[in-house]
């Protein structure tokens, strides 16, 4: 199983795991989201998209 490493990079500081195949990688890629219109959009998914976006964007800096 392959984990996004800001899950699980406190832990294999601390020593609690254990990165067995450090040449293995995930590729980068593309998100998309689809969704039919924005004006009938329910605020969930619009806290949902925000949410990933912040999120892809906070990975990007640590680049």
């Amino acid at each position: 199983m392959q984990l996004p490493r800001e899950l699980v990079e406190a832990d294999i500081q601390a020593g609690r795991l254990q990165h067995l195949l450090p040449g293995l990688a995930s590729t980068s890629g593309l998100v998309h989201a689809i969704f039919p219109t924005r004006r009938g959009m329910v605020p969930a998914v619009r806290h949902l998209l925000d949410a990933l976006v912040a999120g892809c964007e906070g990975l990007n800096r640590q680049r």
